[in-house]
């Protein structure tokens, strides 16, 4: 039998959040920059946040 997911916490929705923006901001400014490389690099982990996000949000859909 599988355990219930347990509760997520709204700080860690709202720093999951707060983090893929800052990922997106960095990325658009080592964009205007012509920094391809940091660019891609602050992509992935802006993938990474909403990936994780994205998981949490399913956690928290199947505790209603």
């Amino acid at each position: 039998m599988t355990q219930p997911a347990a509760p997520v916490a709204p700080t860690q929705l709202s720093e999951l959040a707060k983090s893929a923006q800052d990922h997106l901001n960095r990325a658009q400014g080592r964009l205007k920059a012509g920094d391809w490389a940091s660019h891609g690099d602050e992509l992935r982990k802006l993938e990474e946040d909403l990936k994780a996000l994205n998981s949490q949000a399913r956690l928290v859909r199947q505790t209603d």
